[in-house]
């Protein structure tokens, strides 16, 4: 089978039957068990083993085995045993192929022995043994004894036995054929999970996700997981926390996600624990709190977690809930780089090239950034590239700088594609292609990157290489004049000064002029001062009013950074 069955050793017991149609003398002895009065309990049904009753012969073995109430006697026991098996009895025959399969009550091991009595037993419906049965044959040989095995999986299954549900839907998810379509799958799972086994919660609540073999259903999935994940399965939490942190199939919910985070990070599991600590930095479902971020990434990264070493190494570089240390944030680097972990190989070349805390070292950061680039690190392979454009530390190549500038743009790294448009449009280590050019100004302005939309802005509006364009300017002028862009603040004040592609309009123009002259732009601060004499108090008001909600939406934006 796919899935290795699991294996329940019993310990003997006997067990009890009250039914009025039941012979006085059994029930008698029965009741004397029942009491405690074992010698009692053994007279009466002795006489009954003796004649041939099977359910006597039985329990009289399992109070001689292990000595309950009498002189303990294994070897007679084990002959009543082996008496009761003989006459039909069902619970003897699972009793004693489970003995024949351990070895022990002092009988030799025997696998022929214990498939025939377990086929005795599964024959007459027993759902123990016909489980265990097909555990065995499967182990005999598995392909051989196929049909065989299926057959009594769903003799258990249909009396209800857990483990067989599960093994048929498994069998039908992992060997192709076997059963023969997924709704059968889902009804085996379903029978399982019903009766609360968690691996048939969780592989339920997948088809659930995948409309497999049932109709789609994100709700039910969760209840399943939920159901799984409370019993301590830690692949159902995990799966929970990202739905929830994801909201593809359910609506976000990051308190949720923190849930079942916390519960699978107490069990130790290092994904969770840096999940836990990375929503924590976020404040994602609980408060910002730096100190208890940088707890949980140091119990991951005590574990091996790469990319809590680089977070950790991160927050003592920058003194974010742990006391700011340029040697530990290195030993951290060091120890995620050890691991080959790419953006701990580029951030450690940064740190050697920038950090004054350290020896600057540009052979070493070469050597980082290549092990991070070959691994595709868009970071990586955009540093790489400028210090072959620069020929810092390497010997200048523009063509190979190109080649690195396309992989990290490739990737939307916003400032390689700058940076690759500039080389297309001026043909540098490429051939010049001015369309090309500003395909990648487009595409990193709409990244973010405030001098490809500036460079956008400044082409359309002197048509260079474009069809001069007011408006289009000011949209582009406005993209980067957001993220602080100095040239872009003046000129979108100029041209609300002007009315040029936006409505005139004289606050607005004083609010950029004003953020340019707040960020040290002279050119900035005289047009304020210039536009300011135009206007009344109640317009300046409102321009500064706006310049301050310029900040504090920036001061909000800065705090909002991710490790």
């Amino acid at each position: 089978m796919a899935r290795h069955l699991k294996l329940v050793y019993l310990v003997l017991a006997v067990f009890y039957l009250a039914s009025c149609s039941e012979p006085q003398n059994f029930s008698d002895g029965l009741n004397a068990y029942k009491a405690k009065q074992y010698q009692e309990a053994y007279q009466i049904w002795l006489p009954l083993a003796e004649e041939g009753e099977a359910k006597a012969q039985y329990n009289v073995a399992v109070m001689l085995i292990p000595g309950k109430g009498i002189a303990k006697d294994k070897k007679q026991g084990v002959l009543w045993l082996k008496k009761s098996a003989e006459g039909g009895y069902v619970k003897a025959q699972y009793t004693l192929a489970k003995a024949y399969l351990s070895g022990k009550l002092g009988i030799k091991k025997s696998k022929k022995s214990a498939v025939k009595w377990l086929q005795a037993a599964a024959k007459k419906g027993h759902e123990k043994s016909a489980y265990r049965l097909a555990v065995e044959l499967e182990k005999i040989n598995a392909e051989k004894y196929e049909d065989n095995i299926v057959k009594w999986l769903r003799v258990a299954a249909k009396k209800g036995h857990v483990l067989a549900s599960l093994a048929l839907g498994d069998r039908h998810r992992l060997i192709k054929g076997v059963i023969p379509d997924a709704a059968t799958e889902s009804k085996w799972y379903r029978q399982a999970a019903d009766r609360g086994n968690a691996d048939a919660q969780y592989y339920l609540a997948q088809n659930y996700l995948k409309g497999h073999g049932l109709e789609k259903d994100p709700d039910k999935a969760v209840s399943l997981l939920e159901r799984a994940a409370s019993q301590s399965m830690l692949k159902a939490q995990l799966q929970l926390a990202e739905l929830y942190q994801e909201g593809n199939e359910v609506a976000y919910n990051y308190r949720a996600a923190m849930k079942w985070l916390e519960k699978a990070a107490k069990l130790g599991n290092a994904e969770a624990q840096a999940n836990v600590a990375m929503m924590t930095f976020n404040g994602q479902g609980v408060p910002t709190d730096y100190v208890e971020a940088a707890w949980w990434f140091k119990k991951a990264a005590k574990k091996g977690h790469a990319s809590s070493q680089h977070a950790l190494g991160t927050m003592h570089e920058n003194g974010w809930g742990v006391k700011q240390d340029m040697a530990k944030a290195i030993e951290w680097f060091q120890k995620a780089v050890d691991l080959n972990y790419a953006p701990a190989q580029e951030r450690l070349a940064r740190v050697y090239l920038n950090a004054e805390s350290v020896a600057e070292d540009g052979s070493k950061a070469v050597v980082l950034f290549g092990l991070a680039a070959e691994q595709g690190d868009g970071n990586a392979e955009y540093s790489l590239a400028v210090l072959l454009e620069k020929g810092q530390f390497v010997e200048k190549d523009l063509a190979k700088a190109a080649k690195f500038y396309e992989r990290a743009a490739e990737q939307k790294h916003a400032n390689a594609q700058y940076n690759l448009a500039n080389m297309f449009r001026k043909g540098e280590g490429v051939e010049k292609d001015l369309e090309k050019a500003n395909v990648l100004y487009y595409s990193a302005a709409k990244l973010g990157d405030p001098e490809s939309a500036y460079h956008l802005g400044l082409m359309s509006h002197k048509g260079e290489d474009v069809e001069q364009n007011f408006k289009r300017a000011a949209q582009w002028y406005k993209m980067a004049a957001n993220i602080g862009h100095i040239g872009a603040l003046s000129n979108l004040g100029v041209m609300y000064a002007q009315g040029q592609g936006v409505e005139q309009d004289i606050v607005l123009a004083y609010k950029w002029f004003g953020v340019g002259a707040k960020l040290g732009d002279d050119i900035s601060k005289n047009n304020m001062e210039t536009a300011e004499a135009e206007m009344d108090d109640e317009q300046i008001a409102t321009a500064q009013e706006l310049i301050n909600e310029f900040f504090e939406d920036r001061k909000r934006a800065s705090l909002e950074r991710r490790l």
